[in-house]
């Protein structure tokens, strides 16, 4: 069995070649057939059909062309209706490939003939699933794409939820999801860059499986969903009812033009010039109109968004051997007209003296200088509009290029605009446009936002730099924003981290009023709040106050200048602050064990949900109440576990009412254990332990390790922080302050590995110290 996934980075689309005993099939090909041809005479394999998840929107499939020189058959599933020849599949029929079996199943909601095909091996066992646009890699498929009748984009979302729920989550964990799409297209919001996983892993990580409800589905999956790209509806039935063979078009535009020539057909046919180079290039000098989309980014889908005329012809210019890549990418997504391309590129169109334009480029440090400075200084942000929600100069106007052709006509040609994007793609073909249509005075900021915002924050000293998004790390933000003080959180994984690593079920012990942070009430429907309720509340803790807070961003070093200011970078920028608070927490390294095996994926430090494990083979380590919990949990989800304790017997601090309970499964056999013992490997399928009696081997599928976690020693000691018994951190209790000046501690970090010392309920108090103290100096 050969499955090979096909990937267009471009497009971020996936076809799928099947390979069985001589037979192939293709899924959701593009435009393009030659390489699926090619693949299966490397196999000697027939290629016996071409399956079709349904009439795709974003680009032109190949299946019309494939089945013509193929032979084989194009299947689509129920309800589909094509102008040309397919079999149109039964809900459940199955098709042989070699010694494999695909079962059609109905999946609509992305558009009604919408379909996941299931791969089963030669002994019946489902192997993975296609799911085209029904089910991505953290998300699904947008509901709004092909509605029909009176039926909305709600309607289209309750089927998709249908469908999602009694035709693929009933299948086994284990099973593979091939989606069509990965993070880049429009057919999705939230795609990963993953292109395939588990569907177990899926139903926990992805947003819309964890609706807990087909109302709460709808209003996840529909919100915030921007209108489909124009193009989407033209291939969509350009794929349902045919189109020109891909040979006929690239012959036709595959026609090189001199300089006097290509200008001769501008000026008779009205052609549009897209010059693929890429940004800076095309900004140093180009053809008068003509508009830049470069070939390294996304180049078809911009074109299918921008131009709004399949037939319009066009023109290219392209760097020297790009050509063909250019007509090919045009033609995936049914721009078929490209009438010729400029021989030599832009270097012949110099050398032939025609006139030249040029756009001015300029550095996010040159912008930064003018910022303010001149009259009338207008940025337009040409980001899509969640972009520039999430952050934004404040002076910037929202103008997505998207929908560049709706807002064009409110520009002054007798302005200057300053454009930027998120990297410098996406504000060149805005700028070329407008300058298009004579808007003289377009300046481009290079590298966009992104190099704006590190410009920014290499030249700003915060007042506060926080390490850490905890509740105590936010205290501290209140603190700051209530002082006046300018701040930013910098955490590396989630808001409050620590508790989105704790299990789904877990209580706290304190009540919830212990728990509560600038003054903000934190209600719980019990005496003790539990983990969801604590994550919703800090949550809205942080909206009220619109606490300044990168997510996902790790520290990577923190160093201090001459001039007394912290330099703290990150895996994404670099900042200056002339205080930094370390609140990091006691959770934010694991304990690791340094035993061969242990960087295997079924190794986890942490723990969340028990169902996970249902019906596997669990090893446990540990004695202590996260242990014990797991251990408990996942025995009573199916799991066969086994629980590995270094000491003698079940730690004595296990909390009073669980230790007769896990006691009680030992002495039964409910819960296998080995006492005075600890793992030797970690292999794939197994696990080495070495108990009192010898070595032993037995089966496995996940090890939990809960050895324990501990703070980020290694960033305080750079730091220059002195570290005492039980690695306790120095610092002046009264101020926080370390022994380096500028340099705080806030929260549990303080204990070092007394976890028994510092609590969200007593280190609350850490915030009002600290700023306070950096007020007083």
């Amino acid at each position: 069995m050969k499955i090979e996934q096909i990937y267009t980075g471009c497009l971020a689309e996936a076809a799928y070649y099947i390979e069985s005993d001589g037979e192939a099939a293709i899924i959701d090909p593009l435009r393009e057939v030659a390489p699926y041809l090619k693949r299966a005479a490397k196999d000697n394999a027939v290629i016996k059909y071409i399956f079709e998840t349904h009439f795709h929107a974003d680009f032109v499939s190949g299946h019309i062309d494939l089945a013509e020189k193929s032979k084989a058959s194009i299947v689509f599933g129920p309800t589909a209706v094509t102008s040309f020849p397919s079999h149109i599949a039964q809900d459940h029929e199955e098709f042989q490939v070699g010694k494999l079996t695909i079962t059609t199943l109905h999946t609509p909601g992305h558009t009604p003939e919408s379909t996941t095909y299931l791969l089963a091996d030669e002994n019946g066992k489902p192997y993975c699933i296609f799911t085209g646009d029904t089910l991505f890699i953290g998300d699904v498929g947008r509901p709004d794409i092909a509605q029909m009748g009176t039926l909305t984009m709600e309607d289209m979302a309750a089927t998709l939820y249908d469908s999602l729920q009694e035709k693929i989550l009933t299948l086994p964990d284990d099973v593979l999801v091939y989606p069509a799409h990965g993070a880049g297209s429009a057919c999705g919001k939230h795609m990963s860059k993953e292109t395939f996983d588990t569907l177990g892993h899926q139903k926990e990580v992805n947003y819309a499986l964890n609706a807990t409800s087909k109302m709460q589905f709808i209003k996840e999956v529909t919100d915030g969903i921007l209108p489909p790209p124009q193009y989407f509806a033209k291939n969509a039935a350009m794929n349902r009812n045919g189109y020109e063979p891909f040979d006929e078009v690239y012959h036709k535009s595959h026609t090189n033009l001199d300089p006097n020539e290509f200008e001769l057909i501008v000026n008779q046919n009205g052609a549009i010039i897209i010059d693929t180079r890429d940004p800076q290039a095309f900004a140093s000098g180009f053809i008068p109109s003509s508009v830049n989309i470069g070939l390294n980014g996304q180049f078809a889908p911009w074109v299918g968004a921008l131009i709004t005329d399949l037939k319009q012809p066009i023109l290219l210019v392209a760097e020297k051997g790009k050509e063909q890549e250019a007509i090919t990418r045009l033609s995936r997504v049914g721009y078929d007209s490209t009438i010729g391309y400029l021989d030599g590129g832009i270097d012949a169109w110099k050398n032939a003296g025609k006139d030249l334009e040029t756009i001015d480029s300029i550095s996010a440090a040159d912008f930064a200088a003018a910022f303010g400075k001149e009259e009338n200084f207008t940025v337009l942000d040409v980001r899509k509009p969640g972009e520039y929600e999430s952050e934004h100069l404040e002076i910037s106007l929202s103008r997505p290029l998207d929908y560049i052709n709706d807002w064009t006509a409110e520009i002054d040609p007798k302005k200057t605009y300053y454009i930027h994007c998120a990297g410098g793609y996406r504000s060149m073909i805005a700028a070329s446009i407008l300058k298009a249509r004579g808007v003289d005075r377009v300046i481009d900021v290079q590298g966009g936002y992104a190099s704006i915002r590190e410009e920014k924050q290499n030249n700003i000293a915060y007042d506060v730099l926080i390490i850490g998004a905890g509740p105590i790390g936010m205290a501290c933000a209140i603190e700051a924003l209530n002082a006046g003080l300018t701040y930013i959180i910098i955490e590396k994984g989630a808001l409050v981290n620590s508790i989105y690593n704790y299990p789904v079920f877990m209580t706290f012990f304190s009540t919830s009023q212990k728990l509560e942070i600038g003054g903000v009430p934190f209600v719980s429907i019990s005496n003790k709040p539990n983990r969801n309720e604590a994550l919703e509340y800090y949550r809205r803790v942080a909206e009220k106050f619109a606490l300044k807070i990168n997510l996902f961003e790790a520290v990577k070093s923190v160093n201090k200048e001459a001039d007394g200011n912290f330099i703290v970078k990150t895996d994404k920028a670099a900042y200056k602050s002339k205080k930094v608070i370390i609140s990091t927490g006691f959770y934010d390294v694991p304990v690791m064990m340094n035993i061969p095996g242990e960087e295997l994926p079924k190794v986890r430090h942490y723990y969340q949900d028990p169902h996970l494990y249902a019906f596997s083979k669990i090893l446990v380590i540990g004695a202590n109440n996260s242990a014990i919990d797991v251990a408990l949990e996942t025995y009573r989800k199916g799991a066969q576990v086994t629980l590995v304790v270094r000491g003698s017997e079940i730690g004595s601090k296990v909390k009073y009412w669980v230790k007769p309970d896990i006691e009680n499964r030992i002495k039964e056999g409910d819960i296998k254990s080995y006492f005075n013992s600890e793992i030797a490997t970690i292999a794939e399928q197994e696990v080495q332990i070495k108990t009192p009696e010898g070595l032993i081997t037995i089966a496995n599928d996940f090890v939990l390790a809960m050895t324990g976690y501990k703070p980020d020693f290694d960033l305080l000691k750079n730091l220059g922080v002195r570290l005492e018994d039980n690695n306790c951190p120095v610092h002046n209790p009264h101020t926080m302050e370390t022994s380096e000046k500028g340099l705080y501690l806030a929260g549990v970090v303080c204990g070092g590995m007394d976890t028994h010392k510092w609590f969200i309920e007593n280190s609350r108090v850490h915030a009002e110290q600290i700023i306070a103290h950096i007020k007083g100096n």
